[in-house]
């Protein structure tokens, strides 16, 4: 069931009907949508994250055990489950310009998520990429090609345009799926004994 409830039954696509960043409406990261990160987050080279306030890798860390790498119900009801959680991503695909040197920052945040990432700075290389169907998203860091970009509309593959951040609530979004799931854990107002089910299921599935 899905009643589209904010903070218990966040509503959005899931495959073809999830668009760009596929956050869903009435879930945490739906306000990232309308956000515009600052210089002072956005990552401009790796210079920049050297400090401790830039310190990404305990940024995604925290980020990732505190949301994205768990499953989240806020409600607890005892008669209804409505799970958050994030699913890894089949791949993104990273153009950029030869001597990029950000792209350590994107494999930690592919490492931790799961998600399979491949940097290219070829047009022909990533259209073939783009064609293979292994990648759901296209990360651009730099000004992209015009054949490209439609090459990446044809293949259903989202374009991802936002700067890179160490900020890990922030930027492991841009690396998942956001699933929603609700559950009924009762009959006639009686409590199942196989209420969890559902969820462990499903996750194999999912993933």
């Amino acid at each position: 069931m899905t009643g589209a409830i904010v903070g218990r039954q966040p509503f959005g696509g899931w495959k073809r009907s999830s668009v760009g960043g596929s956050a869903k409406p009435g879930g945490p990261d739906h306000i990232l949508m309308f956000v515009q990160i600052t210089s002072s987050h956005a990552v401009a080279s790796t210079s920049t994250i050297d400090s401790d306030e830039h310190d990404f890798q305990n940024s995604y860390n925290d980020a990732w055990a505190g949301l994205y790498g768990i499953d989240t119900d806020p409600t607890a009801l005892t008669c209804e489950h409505n799970v958050l959680r994030h699913v890894s991503l089949r791949g993104v695909l990273v153009w950029h310009q030869p001597g990029e040197d950000r792209l350590p920052v994107l494999r930690a945040a592919s490492r931790l998520t799961g998600t399979q990432m491949l940097a290219v700075s070829d047009a022909r290389q990533a259209e073939d990429l783009l064609r293979s169907g292994r990648f759901e998203r296209l990360r651009l860091l730099a000004d992209c090609p015009e054949p490209l970009l439609r090459v990446a509309h044809i293949a259903g593959v989202a374009i991802d345009r936002t700067p890179i951040t160490g900020h890990g609530r922030v930027e492991l979004g841009r690396w998942m799926r956001e699933q929603s799931i609700s559950v009924t854990a009762h009959r006639h107002g009686r409590i199942l004994s196989s209420m969890h089910a559902p969820l462990s299921q499903s996750r194999s599935i999912s993933s």
